[in-house]
């Protein structure tokens, strides 16, 4: 039987064992491994191809194919939900320890630090008072263009008013505002 030709890379030796019929090297140096036509050979080492790194880029699709990948609040209601797990383990009369003191602070901290994000990302995303103005007039010059008689138009602008919460009666026919 020859002798695996594999040599160490610390040592420099060559391996010891008995090298698989057909190769050269024994089955711990790759005799057999797929990248030589056949099965076998020794498990792959890098995690590659494990069932986990599957599981994390099916994961990592999701968030990819998030549509609102800003909205924080699942994370935020998750770290309540574990700041509130965690000060359940304690009687109320109970005097902490310092180190439960300063990891709860720390808890509250990140989600302080989370509701400001929130804050921050609902603010760049929310239209201000001069963009609405502005859109509300855009939208009233240009309605009559697209909706030509009036009986449609108060019922459009009711329907939108519908949609959004609002109860809206349109001005009489004539009616110039002039608080602008």
């Amino acid at each position: 039987m020859a002798q695996c030709t594999a040599k160490s890379k610390r040592s420099g030796e060559r391996c010891k064992a008995n090298a698989v019929e057909g190769y050269t090297v024994c089955r711990m140096h790759g005799a057999g491994s797929p990248h030589q036509g056949k099965p076998g050979g020794a498990p792959i080492k890098t995690g590659r191809y494990s069932i986990k790194r599957t599981e994390l880029a099916r994961k990592a699709q999701e968030f990819a194919n998030d549509t609102t990948p800003g909205d924080l609040t699942g994370e935020l209601v998750l770290m309540r939900a574990l700041l509130q797990e965690y000060l359940d383990r304690f009687d109320d009369n109970a005097r902490l320890p310092f180190d439960d003191i300063e990891r709860i602070f720390g808890m509250v901290e990140a989600i302080g630090r989370l509701v400001e994000r929130i804050a921050k990302v609902l603010a760049t995303t929310a239209l201000t008072q001069v963009e609405v103005q502005r859109f509300e007039q855009a939208f009233l010059t240009e309605l009559p263009k697209y909706v030509p008689e009036p009986s449609k138009r108060v019922e459009l602008i009711k329907a939108i008013g519908w949609t959004l919460g609002i109860s809206v009666e349109p001005a009489p026919a004539g009616y110039i505002d002039v608080s602008n």
